[in-house]
């Protein structure tokens, strides 16, 4: 059941979402000694930010 909500909700998003680039403006790293990004990105000119899911070993760095 959980496996049929995720495909759900990923076809939904990619149905109605919408592309953008964003930047990494913060790294933090948590108790667990993973690492959570704090990403902003813009759309329709209003400004947003969202933290990632923690990551053993981050894809990118802070200004990427």
């Amino acid at each position: 059941m959980g496996a049929l909500l995720f495909i759900w909700r990923d076809v939904n998003l990619r149905r109605r979402g919408v592309v953008v680039r964003a930047k990494c403006v913060e790294s933090k790293r948590t108790d667990k000694g993973t690492v959570r990004l704090r990403l902003l990105f813009e759309v329709e000119g209003v400004q947003y930010y969202c933290d990632s899911l923690p990551f053993p070993s981050p894809p990118v760095g802070v200004g990427q």
